[in-house]
C-alpha cells in the first residue's frame, strides 16, 4: 500500500514536517534572506552617501583589460577561473582620474564607455549609483520578491492554522460529547441490572487511577524536556535536569507498567466481562492482544505508515449469528513531528470486522468527506441525491450498481446518526465488512485524567459496543439471500422492464438516484 502522507513529508532540522510546514518555513526563510540583503544594501548606502547628497554623472572610458587566472577552493578541491582587471579613466573639471573595475569571466574592450557617478567632494570616489534612493531603486525587484515569498508564507501558515483548528476541534467535540453523555450512560447502566458493587470497585480502582495519572504526567514531562533543543551556556541547567530525568525514567516506566497492569485487570474483569456476556452469544476477550500489522494491512482500510501501530483489547464473538471481531488501534505521533503532523498522523480508534452472508459484486468503500488515508485505488466515486448524506460521506465502488443494494434508507440513517469525530471508513469486500473509526478512545479504556464514575464507564462501554453491533441488524447481515434476490439486487436499472416502452427513471433501493462522477 502507498503512503499518501509520507510522500508529502519533509525533514527540516531533524523534524518531520508536512508540506504546509515546509511551505511556510521555506517561504519565510527566503523572504528573510531577501530582506536581510536589502537591509545590508541600505546600510552600505548609508555608509557611502551622506543624507540628501547626490553624486554627479560622469562618463568613464575603458582603456585596457588585463586577464589573469585565479585559484580558489570549492568542495575541498582546488579550482581555477579567469578574471579581468579593466582599467578606465574619466575627466572631472579638466582633471583626469584613473581606476580599475574587476570583472569575472569577461573583459571590457578599450574604448567602451559607461556612465558612473562621482562624489563632488572627492572625484576619486566613484559609484554605480547617484544616491541612496537610486541605490535602493535597484533593489525594488528583491523587495517585491521578498513581499511575494512572505505572502506565500502567510498563506501556508493560515491553511496550517485552520487545519490544526479543525483537527483540534474534532477532538474537543468528541470530549464534549463524552461529557454530555454522562447522564445517558448512567441511565443505560441502570437498565442493564448488572450485579456490581460500585462502591467497592471505586474504592479499589480510584487510588490506582490517581497514581497512574501522576506517573503518566511525570513521564510526559520528561519526554517534553528531552525534545528541547537548547544550546549554549543556558542549556547547562537543562542538561543536569535531563541527566536526572534519564535516571528516573526507567523506574517511572516500571512503576507505571505495574500499576497499569493491575488496574486494567481489575477494570476489565468487573466492567468488560459483564458487558460482553450480556451482548454476545459466545465470545473471546484478550485485553493484551489485538490485530497484527499484517492483518490490518490486509483489511485495506488505510494507507498510512503502520509499522508503529499498536493494537489491543481484542474481542471476538457471535452476535445474532454473525461472527464479529474488534480491536483498538493506536499510533502515537513522534516527538520529532511538527504540531500539525502530530495531529494528522495520530491514530487512535477501533477496527471492527463483520462476516457478511451476502454476495456483493465488487467492493464498496464509504468514508467521511475529504478522507485522505483511505485506500480507494481503482474505484469510481458515486454520489447520492441525499445532500445531507453527501455532505458527510463519500462513496466509492468498483461496480457502482452495488451501491443500490447496500445504501438502504436504514443504513444511510444509521451512518448519519453515528458519532464520528475523526476519519471513519466502511469497506465491503470478500463477504466481509471492515470498519475503522478514528479519534475515539479505547472501548474499555477510561479517561485516566479524571475521577472514575463506575455507572458512566459501564454505560459508555456498553453503548459504544452496541452502536457498532447495530449495523448487523441494520444490514441484516445474518440473513443469507436467495439467488432470486441476488439477481434482482444486481439487475441493471437502466434495462427496459418491458417491451411497451423505456423503463422509468432508475431509482436506488434507498429512494435516491446515484450520480456517477
Amino acid at each position: 500500500m502507498t503512503n499518501d502522507r509520507c510522500r508529502t513529508t519533509i525533514r527540516v532540522n531533524g523534524k518531520r514536517a508536512t508540506w504546509l510546514d515546509f511551505g511556510f518555513g521555506g517561504c519565510q526563510g527566503v523572504a528573510v534572506v531577501l530582506l536581510f540583503g536589502v537591509l545590508f544594501l541600505y546600510i552600505s548606502a548609508r555608509f557611502q552617501f551622506e543624507p540628501g547628497e547626490e553624486y554627479l554623472p560622469v562618463t568613464i572610458t575603458y582603456t585596457a583589460s588585463k586577464e589573469y587566472t585565479e585559484t580558489y577552493y570549492e568542495d575541498g578541491k582546488e579550482r581555477t577561473r579567469q578574471r579581468y582587471d579593466n582599467s578606465y579613466q574619466y575627466i572631472v573639471d579638466g582633471v583626469r582620474y584613473n581606476g580599475t573595475i574587476e570583472k569575472v569571466s569577461y573583459g571590457m574592450l578599450p574604448g567602451m564607455q559607461e556612465t558612473r557617478y562621482y562624489n563632488p567632494e572627492d572625484p576619486n570616489d566613484l559609484s554605480e549609483w547617484q544616491s541612496i534612493r537610486d541605490m535602493m531603486r535597484q533593489a525594488r525587484g528583491v523587495i517585491w520578491a521578498a513581499v511575494i515569498f512572505e505572502s506565500l508564507a502567510v498563506f501556508f501558515k493560515v491553511i496550517s492554522v485552520n487545519k490544526k483548528r479543525a483537527l483540534s476541534g474534532q477532538k474537543k467535540a468528541y470530549e464534549e460529547s463524552v461529557r454530555q453523555d454522562i447522564q445517558l450512560n448512567r441511565e443505560t447502566y441502570q437498565g442493564l441490572d448488572f450485579r456490581i458493587s460500585r462502591e467497592r470497585l471505586f474504592s479499589e480502582l480510584e487510588p490506582m487511577r490517581k497514581r497512574i495519572d501522576k506517573l503518566q504526567r511525570a513521564i510526559q514531562g520528561i519526554r517534553k524536556r528531552e525534545a528541547l533543543g537548547i544550546r549554549g551556556i543556558i542549556a547547562i541547567p537543562l542538561y543536569i535536569i535531563q541527566a536526572i530525568d534519564a535516571a528516573r525514567l526507567p523506574k517511572l516506566k516500571n512503576r507505571l507498567e505495574t500499576e497499569r497492569s493491575v488496574f486494567d485487570r481489575e477494570y476489565k474483569m468487573h466492567i468488560a466481562e459483564p458487558i460482553l456476556q450480556h451482548l454476545f452469544e459466545e465470545y473471546q476477550y484478550r485485553p493484551s492482544q489485538g490485530f497484527s500489522v499484517s492483518e490490518i494491512v490486509s483489511f485495506q482500510l488505510i494507507r498510512t505508515d503502520l509499522r508503529n501501530v499498536e493494537s489491543e483489547d481484542y474481542i471476538e464473538g457471535v452476535y445474532h449469528g454473525i461472527r464479529y471481531r474488534q480491536a483498538d488501534v493506536k499510533r502515537e505521533a513522534s516527538l520529532r513531528d511538527t504540531e500539525l503532523m502530530a495531529l494528522e498522523n495520530g491514530l487512535q480508534g477501533r477496527i471492527a470486522v463483520y462476516d457478511f452472508n451476502k454476495q456483493l459484486s465488487g467492493e464498496v468503500v464509504i468514508v467521511t468527506r475529504n478522507n485522505s488515508i483511505v485506500e480507494k485505488a481503482g474505484m469510481e466515486k458515486v454520489s447520492m441525491e441525499n445532500l445531507q448524506f453527501n455532505e458527510k460521506f463519500d462513496v466509492y465502488a468498483t461496480d457502482p450498481h452495488t451501491v443500490f443494494y447496500l445504501l438502504t434508507p436504514q443504513f444511510m440513517e444509521y451512518l448519519m446518526d453515528l458519532k464520528l469525530w475523526g476519519d471513519a471508513i466502511f469497506r465491503f469486500a470478500d463477504q466481509k465488512l471492515f470498519m475503522l473509526r478514528n479519534l475515539v478512545g479505547g472501548i474499555f479504556e477510561p479517561d485516566m485524567g479524571r475521577r472514575l464514575d463506575i455507572e458512566y464507564e459501564i454505560g459508555k462501554s456498553y453503548n459504544e459496543l452496541k452502536e457498532v453491533l447495530d449495523v448487523i441488524d441494520v444490514l441484516k447481515l445474518e440473513e443469507p439471500e436467495t439467488e432470486a434476490e441476488q439477481e434482482e439486487a444486481f439487475r441493471d436499472p437502466w434495462e427496459k422492464v418491458s417491451a411497451e416502452g423505456p423503463a422509468p427513471e432508475p431509482k436506488s433501493m434507498s429512494g435516491f438516484r446515484l450520480k456517477l462522477e
